[in-house]
């Protein structure tokens, strides 16, 4: 019987979708807070790919990505999306109208050969983690570059985004190898598992 391998590690990233300048600004300035300095940022542009989030958070977002120092256990995507709820409802708007999101803060991480994200709709192609919280796997690597899939989000496609992405790949592989990470480790035995 084969053993059971603990994952290897990724880069832990956020996708930060803000009303404005500002709220982007702060949003960045608690995860920094939180995650420590970024190994590498997108700045925000124009979002424009879906109407999706405009009833909620209107119109002129803006989105941007960034990215932490490896290792990030992808065991621990389904916390991250929660303690991202948590900030999205700190930074949110409470009114006579209810909850209104200034900011939304997606998680993901990238692996060496894949780039997943962490959601809280399911859907037929998604995996459940816990809590609520669904995993889907968005973009595939390939020497190429990246291979998108047909459930891929439009903004995923743009290459300025997958060009994050592959150096957040480049710094997980320049982790893996001064480390000498270049295959996943046995899982912990006893009760730790």
């Amino acid at each position: 019987m084969k053993p059971l391998t603990s994952p290897p590690p990724c880069v832990f990233f956020t996708a930060i979708l803000a009303t404005d300048q500002a709220v982007f600004a702060d949003g960045c300035e608690t995860l920094i807070d939180r995650f420590g300095d970024p190994i590498e940022r997108l700045d925000p542009r124009a979002f424009k790919h879906t109407n999706y989030y405009r009833s909620e958070m209107g119109d002129g977002l803006i989105k941007g990505f960034l990215a932490f120092t490896p290792p990030f256990n992808p065991g621990h995507l389904s916390l991250r999306k929660r303690q991202m709820r948590e900030l999205e409802w700190v930074f949110g708007r409470h009114d006579d109208d209810g909850f209104h999101r200034e900011i939304n803060i997606d998680p993901g991480y990238v692996n060496l050969s894949q780039v997943v994200l962490a959601t809280s709709k399911n859907f037929s192609h998604r995996l459940y983690l816990q809590d609520g919280v669904f995993g889907e796997v968005t973009l595939l690597y390939h020497p190429a570059g990246w291979e998108t899939l047909p459930w891929t989000y439009p903004d995923y496609l743009i290459p300025e985004v997958q060009a994050f992405l592959i150096r957040c790949r480049n710094h997980l592989k320049h982790y893996l190898d001064s480390h000498q990470l270049d295959r996943p480790s046995p899982a912990p035995t006893g009760d730790t598992a």
